[in-house]
């Protein structure tokens, strides 16, 4: 009787574990097809060196995008950077700059600023933070 009962319930635990396997495949495939259609999650490292067309086609797009001119820009602590890259005669010009953000983790961000240059959008400036940083 031991033996009887052993054998059913291999039987049943293998037909449990061969209905689980179709169910584990069909959801593997889901996530194959979900995943080929989300991007790369961002890192600062590889958006420092990507033009801007680039890094959208590579990363998606952008969780935030502002576009001003160097002369219009409000310096805030956030921006206060910019003076690193431009003298102040400069920063009298029109000159444009794109700030882009990517979210890179749940609850942090990167931002990439971006001068046009050869009609490309070039990275000369990246930043991680916290999403709930205050500037």
């Amino acid at each position: 009787m031991k033996k009887l009962f052993s054998f059913l319930t291999i039987i049943v635990f293998m037909a449990s574990c061969n209905g689980n396997q179709n169910k584990k495949h069909a959801v593997t495939e889901h996530q194959i097809s979900k995943s080929k259609a989300m991007q790369e999650i961002p890192n600062a490292e590889n958006l420092s060196i990507l033009d801007l067309n680039d890094a959208k086609a590579r990363y998606g797009p952008p969780f935030k995008e502002k576009a001003y001119k160097l002369n219009e820009v409000h310096l805030t602590e956030f921006r206060i950077t910019l003076r690193n890259f431009y003298s102040d005669e400069e920063f009298q010009k029109p000159i444009p700059i794109r700030e882009v953000s990517w979210k890179i983790e749940n609850d942090s961000l990167v931002t990439v600023w971006y001068e046009n240059k050869n009609e490309k959008w070039i990275p000369f400036d990246t930043y991680s933070y916290s999403n709930f940083s205050e500037f």
